[in-house]
């Protein structure tokens, strides 16, 4: 088995000098009372009104073209080692909702997801390892049509923000690890449209599928902004297609 070391951090990702971002506190607080606002019943409506928590597991495909380039250099770095690094393209999530339903249809409020996406390559010499899971945080809005029997069915949309907190990682078998720090955040915005169905109790199962726009548009490793060629920024793309299920219980 090829004893060729993995190739260090800084061969992985290149670093540059820090340069200023907007800050994303200020950006959640305008969310989280818009949606509180968007969800508090008007007093002409309170008594129909039916708050709900939710919670739900997800599929989704990613658009990490700048992170596989990078793949992309570490497999040729490792080329004749009989070693390969996977892409990443995909991964799953999962997710918590609360929210209200009314009686002309709609329903509104806050959604969390956490998602998942990470790559690695290691045999006796040694590891690599990338791991990006991420955090949204949206509000989102659904209008739901004439149920079919316990079906009914739903399109809505979703805005806010998503934030990176990952890492990037080298192990050298006799020599020690290394870790760098990845961070970075972005908008984020969803279509969707799902089905649900309702049971005689509180409890809904819920399906869903849809498209997510969410690009990190500034990536820092370790503090410092990542540049992949002069005045271009390395992006971290969760951009794609998803699915959800999961199950919703309504107050009554």
């Amino acid at each position: 088995m090829s004893t060729r070391r993995p190739p260090r951090p800084a061969e992985c990702f290149p670093v540059a000098p820090v340069l200023p971002v907007l800050p994303v506190l200020p950006v959640l607080h305008v969310l989280a009372v818009l949606a509180l606002i968007a969800v508090s019943p008007s007093p002409a409506r309170a008594a129909t009104a039916h708050p709900w928590f939710a919670g739900h597991v997800a599929f989704a495909m990613y658009d990490m073209t700048d992170v596989n380039r990078d793949v992309g250099n570490i497999n040729a770095l490792l080329a004749g080692s009989g070693l390969e690094m996977d892409e990443i393209h995909s991964g799953f999530g999962l997710g918590l909702e609360f929210g209200v339903e009314t009686t002309s249809r709609w329903s509104m409020g806050l959604g969390y997801d956490h998602l998942f996406a990470n790559t690695d390559v290691e045999d006796a010499s040694g590891s690599i390892e990338y791991n990006f899971p991420a955090n949204a945080y949206r509000v989102f809005g659904a209008y739901s049509f004439s149920s079919a029997g316990a079906l009914s069915a739903r399109v809505g949309g979703s805005a806010g923000v998503i934030q990176e907190s990952g890492s990037v990682g080298v192990s050298v078998t006799g020599e020690g690890s290394q870790h760098r720090n990845i961070e970075g955040s972005g908008g984020l915005f969803e279509v969707f449209t799902g089905i649900d169905y309702w049971g005689e109790s509180q409890l809904v199962f819920t399906g869903s599928a849809g498209y997510r726009y969410a690009t990190i548009n500034e990536t820092k490793l370790n503090g410092e902004i990542i540049y992949i060629a002069p005045g271009e920024k390395e992006t971290i793309d969760y951009s794609g297609v998803f699915l959800r299920i999961g199950c919703k219980f309504v107050f009554h």
